[in-house]
């Protein structure tokens, strides 16, 4: 692992995730505008048309985490699979016991 690692974490990619978040999050928004008036606006429309282009900068993202991680010693499917379960379902969903 080379030192521009942190603690397992590629900043390249990381900084490639915000990217993708920050232009589907702009896609999104460009899209609720709608309902405000147009001459009171300013927006980036080469930013907003690129929200798609986000989307599958995110997903080969993911792709290419999944496959850095299976090199990983005592990597296992059932241990990825275990992992982003507890991390993607929500914790209110389990019953409190106080």
């Amino acid at each position: 692992m080379g030192d521009a690692q942190l603690h397992g974490r590629l900043p390249g990619v990381q900084l490639g995730r915000a990217v993708a978040a920050l232009a589907v999050f702009y896609f999104h928004t460009h899209l609720a505008l709608v309902y405000f008036d147009k001459s009171q606006l300013v927006t980036w429309k080469f930013l907003a048309d690129r929200g798609a282009d986000g989307v599958d900068l995110f997903f080969a993202i993911s792709g290419f985490i999944v496959c850095y991680i299976s090199t990983v010693p005592g990597y296992t499917p059932f241990s990825f699979l275990a992992k982003r379960f507890f991390r993607i379902y929500p914790s209110t969903r389990w019953p409190r016991w106080s």
